[in-house]
């Protein structure tokens, strides 16, 4: 099926507009302070994952573009031994944040990896409901934003304020904060998971559905409202392909726009992560000059 393009809620004309917002805020800054910035973000990977590996490099590409410092750092699932790597990273005054990625091996307690993270340097705003006083949020949530506040400058029609959002999905670093970005820009939120009694019947009433699931192709076309905008921010690989969790092609028969993947929010996540990482370095000057 031959899918219209204005259907299509690509993420790059978006990631153009941040791109600029960030070369202007850097100049800001190096105006500033009265020379170039030096920014270093480390990510940290916990295990084997290819797929992971895949996007740490991507990150190191875009990060080179912003002259940003680039620290991989790869450790086996030892609890004991990870913990005390991650608090002489914490300690580290020349990183600026950092990033764990996901998946986290299920040998390895979570909680206690993130538990003395710095607020500073919390590039994902894990912390935020509980304790980041920075505004610091999910990049990924702000990605889903910033790609429907595209949507609202391209097309009148659009407008997030006072439309039934449906958040599918609640991790700490998707769909909650996804939720609250949404309630925060005048949406009425229903978040759905798991343990989610008759999800069709939550969808069916959705102006705006927005997916974090992790599930290839579970959101069957036929649950979306005709007329619903459609944000799908899984990642899966099937037969080697990238695929979101949306039945892309069904839904799109009945959608007025849906977000591609891969194509849609993810080229702007990456940029969310260098926006947080402009603003915790802000914030670390001002708390070490007072």
């Amino acid at each position: 099926m031959a899918i219209q393009s204005l259907k299509i809620l690509s993420g790059r004309p978006s990631a153009e507009y941040h791109e600029s917002l960030i070369r202007r805020k850097i100049d800001e800054l190096q105006k500033k302070q009265g020379g170039p910035l030096k920014l270093s973000l480390a990510t940290v990977q916990v295990g084997v994952s290819p797929a992971t590996e895949v996007f740490s490099k991507h990150l190191g590409r875009i990060f080179a573009k912003f002259g940003v410092h680039h620290i991989d750092k790869r450790f086996s699932a030892d609890q004991v031994k990870l913990v005390s790597e991650l608090e002489g990273l914490y300690k580290e005054d020349s990183v600026n944040g950092i990033v764990v990625f996901q998946p986290i091996p299920s040998a390895v307690n979570a909680e206690k990896i993130f538990l003395n993270m710095p607020l500073d340097k919390d590039i994902e705003g894990r912390t935020f409901l509980k304790r980041n006083p920075f505004g610091v949020f999910s990049p990924t949530g702000k990605a889903v934003l910033a790609l429907l506040k595209h949507l609202e400058r391209t097309d009148p029609k659009f407008k997030i304020s006072g439309k039934h959002a449906v958040m599918v999905g609640h991790s700490d670093l998707v769909g909650k904060p996804t939720a609250a970005l949404l309630l925060d820009a005048g949406a009425t939120v229903t978040v759905c998971h798991k343990d989610t009694q008759n999800l069709q019947k939550h969808l069916a009433d959705a102006d705006i559905v927005v997916v974090a699931i992790g599930k290839p192709h579970f959101i069957q076309g036929a649950w979306i409202k005709s007329g619903a905008v459609v944000v799908d921010v899984g990642e899966n690989v099937v037969n080697g392909q990238v695929t979101g969790d949306v039945d892309f092609e069904a839904a799109a028969e009945r959608a007025s726009y849906i977000s591609p993947v891969p194509g849609g929010v993810g080229p702007l996540t990456t940029l969310m992560v260098i926006e947080n990482l402009l603003t915790l370095y802000e914030y670390s000057r001002l708390l070490h000059s007072r």
